[in-house]
């Protein structure tokens, strides 16, 4: 039997899609049911142009987890 839940890891790869991520990004927030501190996220981009991983960087959505940009 579990005793504690693991760690897991959502993986998200993108090519300038921002309103895709956000949205994405808050459904799971919204309807995922797993312990907060056990979440850990991954944002990747294939080189999006126009600073587009600085702008997402800027989303209070992504303060909700620890998240990692790559």
């Amino acid at each position: 039997m579990i005793k504690e839940l693991p760690t897991i890891a959502i993986q998200l790869c993108t090519y300038n899609r921002y309103e895709e991520i956000r949205e994405t990004v808050e459904a799971l927030i919204e309807h995922l049911i797993y312990p907060k501190d056990k979440i850990r996220l991954y944002v990747c981009d294939d080189s999006s142009p126009d600073n587009y991983v600085q702008r997402l960087k800027r989303l209070k959505i992504f303060k909700h987890w620890p998240t990692g940009f790559l």
